[in-house]
């Protein structure tokens, strides 16, 4: 349609075209857009014009923004806090979702993973240790307690360019030779006692030469209360002896009552990272090899105190064996704060 303005100009639009004023006295016209497109200055020197990217026309859920995607504009799926105060970090808190976490109250928190978000370390709330055997033997950071018995050679150092501080664990060449290591005072003084909070603990071990027909042998480790190698009494095992079965072995033992199922994999000679998260309530245990669910077990949870332990137990056989033990970590979220 042709339109004709005062002073003689004259355009032609098509419908919906926006009108603008163009050079000495005259108007024109520009668009129409396609959907989505909004119309945007070009400064004092051009028409305006409307944008190559689209943008949504109605708001969607409280707290979304825009988002590029490579062409156009459009609405997160994920929501974002309106406020926050000074020194908060924003994390996901849930599927699309994001929180506030407020800032530390305690001068010196650091950040950890409690099992379900991000949280300011609390010492009252949260029991962090973890051994990297840099130091001599069993003069660590922490007090571990060596025990052998019927020959064993006891703890040594061992050396991998790859895995810094080790303690290896030897049975040496007698048959029923005993190397053992627990964080505890004695064997009358363990310092855990399940129900609490929630734990999670990790081995990251290395078993030098499987057993065979003549030289056999078994390896234990995790939180339990026996402290002197021999039969498991209580605690929550990773347990192998791969005479008998050619896999790790998962376990609870309660009063020497143990509910023990295979996980599936292969003992070797490899390093192997063994990880066990229990519940808060004591009611579940889940196992996990070199970051792998493994299973699963819901019963026989020792009530008596217990601590972490590791250890190697001959049964046949003068050639000596030995365990390797690289890392040793446990975190404990309580329920409630001490």
């Amino acid at each position: 349609m042709a339109y004709n303005f005062p002073g003689g100009s004259t355009i032609t639009t098509t419908q919906f075209d926006v009108l603008v004023g163009g050079a000495a006295n005259t108007i024109g016209g520009v668009g129409p857009g396609t959907t989505g497109q909004i119309l945007q200055s070009g400064g004092n020197a051009a028409n305006p014009a409307y944008s190559t990217a689209t943008y949504p026309a109605t708001a969607t859920s409280t707290g979304t923004i825009l988002r590029a995607d490579g062409t156009n504009w459009s609405a997160t799926s994920s929501t974002f806090p309106n406020t926050n105060a000074s020194g908060d970090l924003i994390y996901g808190s849930g599927s699309n979702a994001y929180s506030n976490l407020a800032i530390a109250t305690i001068p010196g928190q650091y950040l950890i993973f409690d099992g379900s978000n991000p949280v300011w370390f609390n010492p009252r709330k949260h029991s962090l240790m973890f051994d990297d055997f840099i130091t001599s033997g069993v003069t660590s950071a922490y007090n571990w307690r060596q025990t052998t018995t019927g020959g064993a050679t006891g703890i040594n150092n061992d050396v991998d360019s790859g895995h810094p501080g080790q303690l290896q664990l030897g049975t040496g060449t007698t048959t029923t030779g005993v190397a053992f290591i627990g964080l505890s005072q004695n064997s009358a003084f363990q310092n855990i006692i399940l129900g609490g909070g929630s734990i999670t603990y990790i081995w990251v071990v290395k078993i030098d030469t499987l057993s065979n027909g003549t030289d056999t042998f078994s390896v234990s480790l995790g939180l339990g209360a026996n402290t002197s190698g021999g039969t498991r009494q209580n605690g929550v095992f990773f347990y192998g002896d791969s005479n008998t079965t050619a896999n790790w072995q998962c376990e609870t033992v309660l009063a020497s009552t143990a509910n023990t199922f295979d996980s599936g994999v292969a003992i070797s000679t490899a390093w192997t990272t063994l990880m066990c998260t229990i519940n808060a309530g004591a009611t579940l245990a889940t196992f996990f090899i070199n970051g792998s669910q493994v299973g699963t077990t819901n019963s026989d949870f020792p009530i008596v105190s217990i601590s972490p332990l590791i250890w190697i137990l001959k049964s046949a056989g003068t050639t000596g064996r030995t365990i390797n033990a690289d890392l040793f970590y446990m975190f404990q979220n309580l329920t409630s704060n001490r």
